[in-house]
């Protein structure tokens, strides 16, 4: 029996993270092949905006259920590619 058979359900969770992340890598080769600079990660962040405008981080990380501080750092580095402005 291998790993995964051996603790069944108790990997579901590190599966599908693995199988997102395998997810994510593979639309970024598609964005690649078709000179697309666009990273697969940012997509939800980008669909609120063009939903509601101008949001706060606040209310992006509590729609998408994402840390406060992970929102910010997306945001931060989306910023620094100058693909969004950022008003106080």
């Amino acid at each position: 029996m291998n790993f995964y058979q051996q603790l069944g359900f108790l990997v579901f969770g590190s599966r599908l993270k693995r199988l997102g992340e395998t997810f994510i890598n593979d639309v970024n080769k598609i964005y690649k092949s078709h000179n697309i600079q666009f990273d697969a990660s940012w997509f939800p962040v980008f669909y609120i905006l063009s939903e509601k405008g101008e949001v706060s981080i606040k209310e992006i990380a509590d729609n998408l259920n994402v840390s406060h501080s992970a929102i910010s750092q997306l945001i931060t580095g989306l910023q620094q590619k100058d693909l969004i402005k950022s008003v106080v």
